[in-house]
């Protein structure tokens, strides 16, 4: 299955929001046909991001890890991506370098963030 940075985004801010209880409890009471793709879609992703020490996680027969809570490191992305502009401009900015890694999505969307405030006026070195 493929990475997806959009789905990643959105988990990581419904997580930031409190909403991953509701989406757990929404998925328990169906099953993986019912479900089909969007289940293992959510597994993979839920790895991912635990696996980059973005989430705290409980572990789940159904689902494998559910984020339950941010670590520092996920509040520090969320905090860089949350801007739609700022994750537009990014994923742009990541497609334009054919085989751009995670970390070069990161330093892209700092880089973007940052330019965002010195057009506030903020002095950033």
């Amino acid at each position: 299955m493929k990475r997806d940075m959009d789905f990643i985004r959105n988990i990581l801010l419904d997580v930031e929001a409190g909403k991953m209880q509701t989406r757990y409890e929404e998925l328990i009471g169906k099953t993986d046909e019912e479900n089909g793709l969007e289940l293992d879609k959510l597994r993979y992703h839920y790895k991912l991001i635990a696996d980059a020490g973005f989430v705290t996680c409980i572990k789940d027969l159904s689902l494998g890890q559910v984020p339950i809570d941010l670590t520092w490191l996920g509040c520090d992305f969320v905090d860089t991506i949350r801007d739609d502009d700022v994750w537009r401009k990014t994923k742009s900015g990541a497609s334009k370098a054919a085989g751009a890694g995670f970390g070069f999505i990161v330093e892209l969307a700092k880089g973007y963030a940052k330019a965002e405030l010195q057009k506030l006026g903020l002095p950033l070195s």
